[in-house]
């Protein structure tokens, strides 16, 4: 899910399952890398873990709110709580591993 709007709190710090947040833009290398990874994930995860991509050019407040200086960045949430920020190209392993 793709999320544009200031309810992505709603969304994050409510869920009563990990959270993982994307942030990207479409002109960033590697998070083109990270795109079809991020895409398998929310199929393979669905029932197990929330997971949505935030394009910090529609959202430059919530970029700045969540504190993102580098792309791609990846926040997982656990209840309410980030409890992991990586950045960069990861290996899928590594992020299903903090959401399970």
């Amino acid at each position: 899910m793709e999320l544009y709007d200031e309810k992505i709190e709603n969304e994050i710090f409510a869920s009563k399952i990990p959270v993982l947040v994307e942030f990207y833009a479409d002109w960033c290398g590697p998070c083109k890398v990270m795109k079809p990874i991020v895409e398998e994930m929310k199929k393979e995860l669905e029932d197990r873990a929330k997971i949505f991509v935030l394009d910090i050019e529609r959202n430059p407040k919530l970029a700045d709110k969540f504190t993102v200086l580098s792309l791609p960045t990846f926040a997982i949430y656990r209840d309410g709580k980030r409890t992991k920020t990586l950045v960069g190209i990861q290996k899928k392993e590594t992020l299903v591993s903090l959401l399970s």
